[in-house]
This record gives structure tokens, sequence and C-alpha cells, in this order.
């Protein structure tokens, strides 16, 4: 019986321990949240907070996601640039594409296809960008 006290009293020491860390941690921080960063920011993105979860993301991907939802495709195509996915290329030409880039556009669909041959709408965006760019 013993033991079993002197074991739950360690488990609430080192509770109530854990606890005033982290509220140690939001006093210095300003926010108080079990929620990591990105997923703070995936919620403001549900709910079409763009600008809110450009803020909160820590992945510079979802940033330019929420930033390009938001209008700001310079902002997301700068961001975009520093990926080698084809995924990231195809996002970096649609941003290209709405800034009236075409040829860049098509560079980077043609890119995306590189590295995802099949992908069919990568084809299809870059002939549209190419077709522009004329």
């Amino acid at each position: 019986m013993t033991v079993k006290l002197t074991s739950l009293r360690l488990q609430l020491g080192g509770l109530l321990l854990l606890l005033t860390g982290f509220g140690l941690y939001c006093i210095g921080d300003g926010k108080c949240s079990l929620w990591t960063a990105d997923q703070l920011g995936y919620r403001w993105f549900q709910q079409a907070e763009y600008a809110q979860a450009a803020s909160e993301f820590a992945d510079p991907r979802w940033q330019a996601a929420a930033l390009f939802k938001q209008g700001e495709f310079a902002q997301a195509a700068s961001l975009l640039s520093a990926y080698d996915t084809a995924e990231s290329a195809f996002n970096q030409g649609n941003a290209l594409v709405m800034q009236g880039k075409y040829e860049a556009a098509a560079g980077r669909y043609a890119r995306a296809l590189e590295l995802q041959p099949d992908w069919g709408d990568a084809a299809v965006n870059r002939e549209i960008a190419l077709a522009r760019a004329k």
C-alpha cells in the first residue's frame, strides 16, 4: 500500500511539474495550445481564414497554399521555388499563371512532368500556359 501511494505521489508530482512547465511556456510565448503550428494553420485553412492560416503554418508549402487562396500569388510562387517536387512545381506553375507569367509557368509544369510524367493536369496546364504565352 505504501509503495502504491509513493508511486501515485510521484506520478501526481510529475503531472504537476508538466502542467507548470506548460503554463510557463504559455506565459512566455503568449499562445497556449496543444496544437502544432501546422495543425492550427490547417484549422484556419479549413475555415477559409487564409491570412490567419498563412501566419500559423510552419510548413512553407502549406503557407504557399494559404497565400495562393488569398490571392498572394507572388509570395506563394516564391515559397514554392525552394522545393523540387512535382507538386511544388505544379503549384508554383499555377501561381505564375495567375500573375500572367506564362512562359515561366510552362517551365514549372514541364518540371512537374519530368518528376511525374503521367500527370495529366500538369500536361494540360503546360499547354494552356504555352498557348497564353503566344
